[in-house]
């Protein structure tokens, strides 16, 4: 998966396109544009005016897979024809999910592994 993202990723630099970034939490996108100086190519930040080709790509981290704002932004990001990376859980084992997840419309998913949404966790003591 990794392998794939990277490519879309060259792919998109290759074509003059944009890797844009969404990210709530602001964790993706300080590793997007602050590693090696930063990527010329990296928007700061995604916005929903924006409208992208299919010479773009949208990384965004969900920290909630069924965020609406993050699916809707992923909805509109693919029917433009840009590839969509995320950043996501694959599953959600503490509740019911409240419709389509982030990683049900994403090209490429890298799991974050989460089990819980917002970073609930349970701790003894």
């Amino acid at each position: 998966m990794f392998r794939q993202a990277a490519g879309y990723m060259a792919d998109a630099v290759l074509a003059g396109g944009t890797v844009y970034v969404y990210d709530k939490e602001k964790s993706l996108m300080v590793d997007a544009n602050t590693r090696a100086s930063g990527l010329a190519i990296t928007s700061n930040y995604y916005n929903m005016d924006y409208v992208l080709t299919t010479n773009d790509v949208l990384l965004i981290s969900s920290i909630e897979p069924d965020d609406a704002g993050d699916i809707e932004k992923a909805k509109k990001v693919k029917s433009e024809g840009a590839k969509v990376v995320a950043f996501t859980s694959t599953s959600i084992e503490s509740r019911e999910a409240r419709g389509t997840i982030t990683a049900e419309i994403a090209d490429v998913v890298l799991d974050n592994g989460s089990p819980e949404v917002s970073g609930l966790c349970t701790a003894e003591g």
